[in-house]
């Protein structure tokens, strides 16, 4: 028994309209997953908002670019092609004969008799939700990403007729505003990126190779005031990471190793505490996780490490310069 009913009209209110063609855009697309990664590919689940929709999909692996542009380009091929979408309700023995149980990707569906939604010529599901009268009332599909959410299953995330050409605008939008910061032509904005990359990856080096610059120029600052007698000597720097401290910490060792080194510096918007002991400032009791500990105690922060070497951030600077200073004293007094 097949009963035909007369296609349902799009409704006219917006918000009903713009379900209607995500609903339809997602019996499209999911035929155009499965006949780009195989018949394995099962609808895993579904999600519709006003503005997007999402469609969960059963697969092994995550999709390379080709593949998701294959996919998407397939979807609209369907939708400009305005094929028909026809729906009519059958017995559901006689269609899982006829269609087999593909129908039920979205669910097996209760009752007796079975809505099938057709698109002539791509796809058949059974469905119960309202639908257009041809596939070019869509008016455009568009994948905003693929992720994969569990083992085995990608989510497709889209949006379908005004949000995909919204979306579009918005991002042609972006593009717009890029170029100007870019200073070049629209067409120009990806060239003008990847020149602007290069530079930025160039004078990064720069920078390197300046901040090995000021660390050798700290070295003989460091001596001297060792040959003065001083076992913990402290350095304000700024700009310098952990790893640049390190080096600096590293270089000294091998021409003092006899001393505890304390090192602060400004970065962004926090102070890096660093402290490095040599061996025989360890063999006279300095130890740099303690040392650490005492001073981000003082200046409200936090630190760990071990004897050797130990790093952190404190959140008061005067009171980190106040506890180094009465760490030194403490130090000089036990001489």
């Amino acid at each position: 028994l097949m009963i035909r009913r007369p296609p349902r009209s799009t409704p006219s209110n917006s918000s009903a309209a713009s379900d209607v063609y995500k609903r339809q855009a997602t019996h499209v697309l999911l035929e155009a997953i499965r006949r780009v990664l195989g018949s394995h590919a099962w609808q895993a689940g579904a999600q519709k908002w006003p503005d997007r929709a999402h469609i969960d999909v059963t697969h092994y692996k995550q999709l390379s670019d080709d593949q998701i542009k294959l996919i998407e380009g397939m979807a609209n091929e369907i939708v400009f092609k305005n094929l028909p979408v026809k729906a009519c309700f059958i017995e559901r023995e006689k269609a899982e004969r006829a269609y087999g149980l593909e129908i039920y990707q979205g669910g097996v569906v209760p009752g007796r008799m079975v809505r099938i939604v057709e698109i002539e010529g791509w796809n058949t599901q059974a469905c119960g939700g309202t639908h257009v009268n041809s596939t070019g009332e869509i008016g455009l599909i568009k994948i905003i990403k693929v992720d994969r959410i569990q083992d085995g299953v990608l989510r497709f995330e889209f949006k379908a007729g005004k949000a995909a050409l919204d979306y579009t605008r918005e991002l042609e939008e972006r593009l717009r505003s890029t170029a100007q910061v870019l200073e070049c032509p629209l067409e120009q904005t990806p060239s003008a990126a990847s020149k602007l990359k290069l530079e930025i990856k160039q004078l990064r080096k720069e920078v390197e190779k300046l901040k090995d610059k000021v660390v050798e120029a700290i070295i003989p600052v460091i001596l001297e005031r060792r040959s003065k007698g001083e076992r913990l000597i402290d350095v304000e720097l700024s700009e310098i990471d952990y790893d640049g401290m390190i080096k600096l910490a590293e270089k000294t060792a091998k021409e003092a190793d006899d001393i505890a080194l304390v090192m602060l510096s400004k970065l962004e918007d926090r102070t890096l505490l660093l402290v490095a002991c040599g061996a025989k400032a360890l063999s006279m009791g300095l130890e740099a996780n303690r040392i650490a500990s005492e001073i981000v105690q003082a200046a409200s922060g936090k630190a760990g490490g071990k004897k050797e070497l130990a790093q952190g951030i404190v959140r008061d600077l005067d009171k980190a310069r106040n506890k180094i200073q009465e760490l030194k004293e403490k130090l000089s007094s036990s001489r």
